[in-house]
C-alpha cells in the first residue's frame, strides 16, 4: 500500500446550541436545528477520523522505512568490510597492524592484530587476526539429523530429529568470535536434540517445542565455553516403541551388554531386542518365551550369544539366543526344562561363575542353587541344590570368585546371615566352609550386600538389637566373618531400609531411618583385612517423622552425600568419611516437589531412577508423579524441568550418567528409552 504525502486534517463545524427544558419558548427550533445540524457533523467526523488514520498509517510505514534503512545501512557497512579485504592472504608475508585480508580456507575478511607474519591461515590463528563480519543471525538452516557446524555456519536452526540420539556439534571455538549469541536452535520435532562441543563434550539437550540461544565466552580452546539458555542437563536419547506389544501387566526390565556399541534388552512377557548405539538403530523385538513369569533374567553366554532363564508356574526352562547384527533368533528347538517343586516367588540375576552360569531362587521359603551350561546353542540346567530348607526369607545374593560362588542368604531357624561358597564345575557344586554372623532373636528377611574394592562381601541387616554391619572374607573355599553391632536401639525403636554407599575399597557408609521417629542413623564401616570396625554412629534429626525413602546420592573424595525427607520436607547431608566415624560436614533443607530418586538395589547398584554427571546427581521421576526432577550436589539442591517419561520399570546403564526406563502404556504398547546426563 502507497500512500502519498500527509494531508492537513479539516476540523468539524461547531454543533449549534441544543434545546432545553429551562427555555420552552425556543426549545422546537432550538432542537429542529440541532437536529438538522447532526448528519453534516457526521460526515464531517468520519472524515476527520478517516484523515487521522491515514496519517498514522503514513508514520507507521515510514517508520518500517527507516527500520529497513538501518538494515540496509548495516549490511552495507558489512559489505563494506568485506570489500575492504582485498587482498588474499599470504603465509609468511609480512602485514602491519590493522591490515586486511581475506582467509583462503572461508573468503572471509581478517584484521591483523599486531604487526608480523605466520604460516597459520587467518580463520584458524585468533591470537593475530580478528574477524571483520559478525555472524550473528545471518542465515538459517533446517535439519532433521546431526550436523557439525562451523563459524559461518547459518545461524537460526531449525530441528526436526528423525529419532532421538542426534546431536548438533558447535564450531572450533578457537576459529570463533567471542558474542552473546552465534546460534539459535528450535526442536521443531517430538524427540530431544543433543548439543556437544567440539571435543565431543555433551552440553545439554534442547525438549521438544523448545529453543536454545548459544553464545560463546571463551575461545582459547577447540572446546571453548559455551553460554547457553533453554537446554536441558539430562535428556532421551534412544527410543523404541512398541505399539504391538503390550507389558502393562509385566512391567520388567533387564539390560545385557553384548559389545562396545550392542546392548540386549530382555523385558515384558518375554521379548528381547537389540540395541546399536553405533548406528542409533534397533533390530526388531522377538518373543522368547509367553506366560507369568515368576523368574525372568538374561546373560552374555558366548560372543553373539544369550542365555535367558525363565520359570512359569513350576517349570523353569532354559533356551539361548543367537545374534546377528540387531537381528536376534531364538533356538527353542534346543531349549531345556525342569520342573520345581512350587512356584518361585523371588530370584535374583543369572551370574557367570567360571565356565558356567549360577542361578539362585527362593520357593516355599527354600532357598536353592542351579548351575547351567551351555554347548553350542544347547544348554544344561543342572540339579537343585537346597542350600536352606524352609526358613530363607528370600533369594540367595550370589557373588563370583574364580570359580567359586559365595551365596550369601538369611537363616531364619537361627537367625543370621550365611555366606556359604560353593565351588563349581560344569552344573555340579562342591560345598566349602560357611560363616555366620552372630545369631539374634530377630533378623530382617531385607539385607544389602556388595562386593567392596578388596574383595570382601560387605552386608548390612536390621536386628531388634540394631543395626548389624558384616564382612564375609573367602579364602579358598572357607569364608569367615567379622561383623559389628552398631546403635542399640531400645524401646519400640527399629530401624526402616535404608541405602548404602562405597565410599572407598575399605569403607562402605550407611543410612537408615529410625521407624516413628525424626531420626536418621548414619553408620561407617571399616574394612582391615577381612575384620569389620565402626565409629560412633551420627543421628541426625528432622523437623518430622522421617519416610522410609533415604538414599545415597554420590561420593566425591571421602565426603559421601545422602537425602532423605520426612513428611513436609526434604534433607541433603554431607557426611566426612575420612575417619572411623562420620562426621557431619553440610545439611540443607529443600522442598520436598523435588523428588528423590530410589535407593540403589540389594547390590549396590544405583536405581534407573538416579543419573550421577559432573560431581551431580539427577534424579528422574518423570511426569505422573506427585514430584518434579532435581539435581543434587554437595552445594545445594534445585529443580530441573521434569523429563518426558513415566517409567515402570528401569535398569542402570553402562555408564552412571545412563539409565533404561520402560514405560507401559496399557493395551497400546510399551516403549524403551535411554535417559542420560551431562555436566
Amino acid at each position: 500500500m502507497i500512500l502519498d504525502a500527509p494531508v492537513q486534517p479539516t476540523p468539524a463545524d461547531q454543533l449549534p446550541p441544543g434545546p432545553s427544558t429551562s427555555d420552552p419558548v425556543n426549545f422546537d427550533p432550538m432542537a429542529d436545528a440541532w437536529t438538522a445540524a447532526q448528519a453534516p457533523f457526521g460526515n464531517q467526523m468520519n472524515a476527520l477520523g478517516l484523515n487521522t488514520y491515514q496519517n498514522a498509517l503514513r508514520a507507521y510505514l515510514s517508520a518500517l522505512a527507516a527500520a529497513a534503512s538501518a538494515t540496509d545501512a548495516n549490511s552495507a557497512a558489512i559489505a563494506a568490510a568485506s570489500a575492504s579485504a582485498s587482498v588474499k592472504w599470504v603465509s609468511g608475508a609480512v602485514y602491519g597492524d590493522g591490515d586486511v585480508v581475506w582467509a583462503p580456507a572461508n573468503h572471509l575478511p581478517y584484521r591483523r592484530i599486531g604487526a608480523g607474519s605466520g604460516a597459520v591461515d587467518p580463520s584458524l590463528d585468533p591470537t593475530h587476526w580478528a574477524i571483520q563480519v559478525f555472524s550473528l543471525g545471518l542465515g538459517g538452516q533446517l535439519l532433521t539429523a546431526s550436523a557439525a557446524l562451523t563459524a559461518t555456519s547459518p545461524a537460526a536452526i531449525t530441528v526436526t530429529p528423525a529419532s532421538a540420539g542426534y546431536f548438533l556439534i558447535l564450531p572450533d571455538a578457537t576459529t570463533c568470535q567471542k558474542g552473546i549469541a552465534m546460534f539459535a536452535v528450535y526442536n521443531a520435532g517430538d524427540v530431544d536434540y543433543g548439543i556437544r562441543d567440539n571435543s565431543g563434550n555433551k552440553l545439554g539437550w534442547v525438549r521438544a517445542r523448545s529453543t536454545a540461544m548459544i553464545g560463546l565466552s571463551d575461545n582459547t580452546t577447540i572446546a571453548g565455553m559455551w553460554g547457553m539458555s533453554g537446554i536441558q542437563k539430562v535428556g532421551v536419547t534412544a527410543i523404541l516403541e512398541t505399539a504391538a506389544i503390550s507389558t502393562a501387566s509385566a512391567a520388567f526390565l533387564q539390560r545385557v551388554q553384548i559389545d562396545t556399541n550392542r546392548t540386549f534388552f530382555l523385558f515384558g512377557s518375554l521379548y528381547g531386542v537389540v540395541f546399536d548405539s553405533s548406528t542409533n538403530s534397533w533390530g526388531a523385538p522377538a518373543l522368547i518365551r509367553s506366560g507369568a513369569f515368576t523368574l525372568r533374567s538374561a546373560i552374555l553366554s558366548a560372543a553373539n550369544q544369550l542365555l535367558v532363564v525363565s520359570a512359569v508356574g513350576g517349570t523353569l526352562q532354559a533356551v539361548t539366543v543367537s545374534v546377528t547384527g540387531v537381528s536376534l533368533n531364538v533356538n527353542s528347538g534346543s531349549a531345556a526344562t525342569r520342573s520345581i517343586s512350587s512356584t518361585v516367588s523371588d530370584s535374583v540375576p543369572l551370574l557367570a561363575v567360571g565356565a558356567s552360569f549360577v542361578l539362585s531362587y527362593l520357593y516355599s521359603q527354600n532357598a536353592a542353587l542351579t548351575a547351567l551350561t551351555v554347548s553350542g546353542t544347547t544348554p544344561t540346567i543342572g540339579t537343585e541344590n537346597l542350600i536352606n530348607s524352609g526358613a530363607a526369607g528370600a533369594a540367595a545374593k550370589l557373588f563370583a570368585a574364580g570359580n567359586v560362588v559365595r551365596a550369601l542368604y538369611y537363616d531364619g531357624g537361627p537367625k543370621f546371615l550365611t555366606c556359604v561358597p560353593y565351588t563349581v564345575s560344569g552344573a555340579s557344586f562342591a560345598i566349602g566352609t560357611a560363616a555366620t554372623t552372630t545369631p539374634n532373636t530377630s533378623l530382617a528377611n531385607s539385607f544389602r550386600a556388595a562386593v567392596n574394592g578388596n574383595g570382601n562381601i560387605v552386608a548390612s541387616t536390621v536386628t531388634n538389637a540394631g543395626l548389624i554391619l558384616a564382612i564375609f572374607k573367602l579364602s579358598g573355599a572357607t569364608e569367615t566373618c567379622s561383623s559389628v553391632l552398631v546403635a542399640s536401639l531400645t524401646g519400640n525403636q527399629s530401624l526402616a531400609s535404608g541405602d548404602f554407599l562405597q565410599v572407598n575399597s575399605n569403607k562402605t557408609a550407611f543410612i537408615y531411618a529410625l521407624s516413628g521417629t525424626s531420626k536418621v542413623q548414619i553408620d561407617l564401616l571399616t574394612d582391615t583385612a577381612g575384620t569389620a570396625s565402626a565409629g560412633a554412629s551420627l543421628t541426625y534429626i528432622a523437623t518430622n517423622t522421617v519416610n522410609q525413602d533415604s538414599v545415597a546420592l554420590l561420593s566425591s573424595s571421602s565426603v559421601a552425600c545422602f537425602a532423605f525427607s520426612d513428611s513436609v520436607a526434604a534433607y541433603l547431608l554431607s557426611i566426612d568419611c575420612a575417619g572411623a566415624a562420620p562426621v557431619l560436614v553440610g545439611s540443607k533443607g529443600f522442598r520436598k516437589s523435588i523428588s528423590l530418586p530410589a535407593s540403589s538395589d540389594q547390590y549396590g547398584n544405583r536405581s534407573y531412577t538416579l543419573l550421577q554427571a559432573g560431581g551431580k546427581a539427577y534424579s528422574a521421576a518423570g511426569p505422573g508423579t506427585s514430584s518434579g526432577d532435581g539435581v543434587f550436589s554437595s552445594a545445594g539442591v534445585h529443580a530441573i524441568s521434569a523429563m518426558a517419561a513415566a517409567f515402570s520399570a528401569g535398569t542402570y546403564g553402562a555408564a552412571a550418567n545412563e539409565s533404561w526406563g520402560l514405560e507401559t502404556l496399557g493395551p497400546f504398547g510399551a516403549t524403551i528409552k535411554r535417559l542420560e546426563a551431562c555436566a
